[in-house]
């Protein structure tokens, strides 16, 4: 599997990857990047804060650690949280909710994407919290982010601040989608926080390996009436 093949051993995470403190990890849509994402955490063996770029994605994060490795028997609420105010030894957030927690903002966050029938807002209240210090009095050593580029400006910034602040801690990127159309300076600025690319893992040795996850294509027929003149 792609995972076993790629950080054989703690060892080799430890040695090949992680001399400047920072795991940068290209794989292909389908090739199971979260699946990758919670065997890289898992080996690390510390408190993890994982920054995903929406509410949805945050919780395909949760619903496939609670679903895929969780053991029987435990409870997932002692494991898993989605709120900077309960952390947890693996806690999902947005970006957003990071952009927010720093500012000491208060209000509904919502998703951009989402459509507005969905409503998948949610009300939160972090005048009086001081992230920093949640993160240091829950142990955190290890952040992931899970596709680090393109985010809004503000948020991007909020990011950087946040990484820059925090000390000694082990960095994982994950992206299908790297910037490579980016000018050099942003590059530079997308590697000074990722790390620069550590592996890179293409769709056609998935394919050869028969490991790559399956899809199916939605099309949609449109007829178009015209009229004559």
């Amino acid at each position: 599997e792609m995972t076993s093949s790629l950080v054989g051993s703690e060892m080799c995470i430890r040695d090949r990857y992680l001399a400047d403190g920072k795991v940068h990890i290209v794989a292909a849509p389908g090739s199971g990047k979260t699946t990758l994402g919670i065997e890289l955490i898992r080996r690390l063996g510390a408190p993890c804060l994982i920054l995903s770029p929406s509410i949805t994605i945050r919780q395909q994060w949760l619903e496939r650690m609670a679903e895929g490795f969780l053991q029987e028997g435990c409870a997932a609420e002692e494991w898993f949280s989605n709120d900077l105010r309960s952390i947890r030894p693996v806690t999902v957030i947005t970006y957003q909710a990071l952009h927010s927690a720093m500012k000491h903002y208060a209000g509904v966050l919502k998703e951009e994407e989402e459509s507005i029938e969905e409503d998948r807002g949610e009300v939160v209240d972090y005048r009086n919290f001081d992230i920093f210090e949640a993160v240091k009095a829950a142990g955190i050593r290890t952040i992931c982010l899970d596709e680090a580029h393109h985010l809004r400006s503000e948020w991007w910034k909020a990011l950087e601040s946040f990484i820059k602040e925090i000390s000694d801690m082990t960095v994982i990127s994950l992206t299908a989608t790297p910037p490579y159309d980016s000018t050099p300076a942003q590059w530079k600025r997308y590697t000074d926080l990722c790390g620069p690319i550590d592996e890179e893992i293409f769709t056609p040795e998935l394919v050869k390996e028969g490991s790559l996850c399956p899809h199916q294509d939605y099309v949609s027929v449109s007829y178009t009436h015209l009229r004559a003149h």
